[in-house]
């Protein structure tokens, strides 16, 4: 009984994890929508957000996000900062793409980038996309975290699944996303891509956590 009811509360934790990473994924690829604006807006006001690693990054994150849904920007200017912050028609302030902080000219699709799409290939983790995007983009990354959590979900003793979870997050994610989000945290204008700049923070801790003990 005890293994059984322990069971239910990883993959109910796993659920939560993957839950998140598509929040995020949705956040930091797509301009914003009236839809996800107000689906964002009612799992905030609600406090149906996940408990993340107990951190000053979770409550700061929590509580631009609820000052955000209490009084939330136009769409408009919502898309106006997505566009200034991660695509342009500048270059970006907050560049999304982990080449441009790892390579040593800050370049798209550089030595890294390739190095993940190998990496992408191994696991057989693919993307249906519009445009001709770098694989290494961050909400692209967050999306593959939401892969592999689903497969861990389906079969919480698979080990290969967590050291595939493990080696993104160390070798592929966490080299280069803390400057990409202390980037959208100094210029962004908006609490709601600066609240999310601090959850991913705390998400990345507490997903480093799970997978420590998993």
């Amino acid at each position: 009984m005890f293994e059984k009811l322990m069971t239910n509360s990883k993959l109910a934790r796993i659920s939560e994890l993957r839950a998140i990473a598509r929040i995020l994924h949705n956040v930091f690829f797509y301009e914003p929508t009236t839809e996800n604006l107000h689906l964002l807006e009612q799992i905030i006001i609600t406090d149906e957000w996940p408990q993340l690693a107990n951190s000053e990054e979770a409550q700061q994150g929590l509580t631009l996000l609820r000052a955000w849904a209490t009084s939330p920007e136009s769409q408009k200017a919502l898309k106006l900062e997505f566009g200034r912050l991660f695509y342009g028609p500048h270059a970006p302030t907050s560049a999304p793409w982990g080449s441009v902080y790892t390579d040593e000219q800050h370049l798209l699709n550089g030595v890294t980038t390739q190095a993940l799409m190998r990496f992408f290939t191994a696991t057989g983790i693919s993307f249906q996309l519009d445009s001709n995007q770098p694989l290494d983009h961050v909400g692209l990354i967050f999306a593959a975290l939401d892969v592999l959590l689903e497969r861990m979900e389906q079969d919480e003793t698979n080990t290969l699944v967590k050291h595939q979870l493990i080696e993104l997050l160390e070798v592929h994610l966490q080299p280069w996303v803390s400057l990409f989000l202390d980037s959208v945290i100094e210029h962004s204008n908006t609490d709601l891509y600066k609240g999310f700049a601090y959850i991913s923070k705390s998400y990345i801790e507490t997903l480093n956590s799970f997978l420590a003990v998993a």
